[in-house]
């Protein structure tokens, strides 16, 4: 299946049933951010601070680690300071096969309805930028700090 952009997001109103552990709805009312990774994936380490930005912005984050062991989930959270909540695939990729997920990181945005709104693959800092911007966040990529144009995933 190809997904593309103003599709409704496979198995939606199961994530946004496992959100509302974490957010109230009418903070899910904004959307959901969904943020596929790897916590040995070397772009994904450098993603992964730009998007609790978004969470220490307001946005609604759902993190959804590929690594099966819960242990390694938690270090990474706590080694790459992430405050925003994720959920771990050990069930064999069930929400990563639904969204086709090729490349982590891989990040997916959702109106409250589940409509797909944007997705970006690997790190891509005008992409950032723009969804930034669409958030109403001005301080993504902060002035002294050097970010990267692009990495692959």
């Amino acid at each position: 299946m190809n997904i593309q952009i103003g599709d409704e997001g496979p198995l939606f109103s199961e994530l946004i049933e496992k959100s509302k552990k974490f957010y109230r709805t009418e903070q899910l009312e904004k959307g959901l951010l969904i943020f596929f990774y790897k916590v040995s994936c070397p772009t994904c380490q450098y993603a992964a601070p730009f998007i609790n930005r978004f969470f220490l912005n307001g946005v609604p984050v759902l993190g959804i680690c590929q690594n099966p062991q819960l242990e390694k989930k938690v270090t990474f959270e706590r080694e790459f300071r992430l405050n925003f909540p994720s959920i771990n695939e050990s069930d064999g990729y069930h929400y990563s096969n639904a969204y086709n997920i090729s490349v982590v990181p891989t990040i997916f945005t959702f109106t409250h309805r589940g409509i797909i709104n944007d997705r970006i693959e690997a790190f891509d800092k005008k992409k950032y930028e723009i969804l930034a911007q669409n958030y109403s966040i001005s301080n993504l990529f902060l002035t002294n700090e050097s970010v990267l144009d692009f990495k692959p995933g």
